[in-house]
């Protein structure tokens, strides 16, 4: 069989597992195509870093599925490759001890592992609220994961190309009938191109902007309009004690998982996030 070649553009943690994935197949060349100089440097480097276990999502769906998986996976491949880690769990508090059982309900149907009443309040919780705690929620080294991901992939034949923006695709169907690659991309304005057989959008923020590169046009493809939202921090003051070991969350909200405490991946520092702010439809994400 002859080999095939397969394109992943973005080399965020999504990227480099799906490169890490196609790079263990046979008869497969893999590329991971970024705009920026190194790997991972929007979404998957701004983040809390935890490692959630399916609490909040509704009963059979796919983030519910995928995130009880993902948790076991990625705690297996964290402990194969040594990757730092702080098992600090995390408390879901509210006043509200109806919905927080609703939550609880939700979570041991989706098959989170270890999610329970607490046993007492975090330190700093007024007493007539109530919490859940999560014993298995832990944060890790996402930095760490991605460099696991990208070393595993090279070690098996794939290339990592950073410092190149895809600006143009196109596809042919001729190409397709006869067995060529069908999608060539053009990189950094057209100074270079590159034929592919696959092509896998792994653009994060930029996914539908990228997929309009060669679907606009399609009346068979509907692509989704993106809004972007800014999630802001705010970390307490170097030497100012706290109270937590472990990480707080509200009651989740229709949007999201409301502002909460999360810790530093060695436990000395403290920060509150995200809010969320809705940004303007023309914003520059660079």
């Amino acid at each position: 069989m002859a080999e095939k070649t397969c394109v992943v553009v973005g080399a965020g943690v999504v990227g480099l597992a799906i490169t890490r994935a196609l790079a263990r197949c046979a008869a497969t060349q893999v590329i991971c195509i970024d705009k920026h100089s190194r790997f991972g440097e929007e979404t998957s480097s701004r983040n809390s870093e935890v490692l959630h276990q399916g609490i909040y999502y509704k009963k059979d769906s796919l983030k519910a599925r995928t995130c009880v998986r993902g948790a076991r996976l990625m705690e297996s491949f964290i402990h194969q490759h040594n990757i730092t880690t702080l098992p600090c769990g995390a408390y879901i508090v509210a006043r509200d001890r109806e919905q927080l059982g609703e939550l609880l309900h939700k979570a041991q149907v989706n098959g989170a592992r270890d999610v329970d009443w607490a046993p007492s309040l975090p330190e700093g919780v007024p007493s007539d609220f109530s919490a859940l705690w999560s014993a298995n929620t832990s944060i890790f080294d996402s930095h760490g994961v991605m460099e696991a991901l990208r070393d595993d992939a090279e070690e098996h034949g794939a290339m990592i190309a950073t410092d190149n923006k895809v600006t143009g695709v196109s596809y042919s169907e001729a190409a397709a009938s006869s067995g060529e690659p069908p999608f060539t991309l053009l990189l950094n304005g057209g100074e270079d191109s590159m034929p592919c057989d696959v092509l896998i959008n792994a653009a994060g923020l930029h996914a539908t902007h990228f997929s309009q590169l060669w679907l606009e046009d399609s009346d068979t493809v509907h692509i989704p309009t993106t809004r972007f939202v800014k999630g802001n921090y705010f970390k307490l003051k170097s030497g100012i004690k706290f109270p937590f070991k472990s990480l707080v969350y509200p009651q989740p909200t229709a949007t999201g998982l409301g502002t909460h405490c999360t810790l530093s991946l060695d436990g000395k520092a403290l920060k509150f996030g995200p809010n969320g702010e809705w940004l303007a439809d023309d914003v520059d994400l660079g």
